[in-house]
């Protein structure tokens, strides 16, 4: 074989390379044309039945999750990793909650009176029951201007 033969071999190819990738982009192209297509019929059928898009969402939800879990298309190894950050970042929100660096209001000693209900209940040192159940109910703001001079 000499050289103008291994150009036109070279060619040939090329040539077959550049049909398999026009031919896929045809695919695409015809895919992507029907996916526009189905969303326009999806619109139009969302608006006469009154759906959401979380209605639609909700009804795919088990597919979409196996397509995700199933790493068979490259978007889902990016999704893992979003979801990994927002549970992570969920988790730390938790924690930060859990975990207060400042020291928990306490109530001064003395009668409060709920003026709610004309109930009066005195702290010693410790906060009576009562008492602690009117600050989860009432917030600590609240009950602490209740203390009786």
């Amino acid at each position: 074989m000499n050289e103008l033969d291994q150009i036109e071999e070279s060619i040939r190819q090329k040539q077959a390379e550049l049909d398999a990738l026009v031919e896929e982009q045809s695919k695409i192209a015809q895919r992507k044309a029907a996916a526009e297509e189905l969303n326009k019929k999806a619109v139009e059928l969302s608006d006469t039945a009154h759906l959401r898009l979380s209605d639609i969402f909700s009804f795919y939800s088990e597919d979409i999750t196996e397509w995700v879990l199933s790493g068979t298309h490259p978007i889902t190894s990016t999704l893992q990793k979003k979801l990994a950050k927002l549970e992570e970042k969920q988790e730390k929100q938790e924690k930060q909650e859990k975990q207060s660096s400042l020291p928990k209001p306490k109530l001064k000693v003395g009668s409060y009176r709920n003026p709610a209900t004309n109930e009066v209940v005195t702290k010693v040192k410790r906060n009576p029951r009562q008492l602690d159940q009117w600050v989860e109910e009432y917030g600590f703001p609240v009950v602490r201007t209740w203390l009786e001079a």
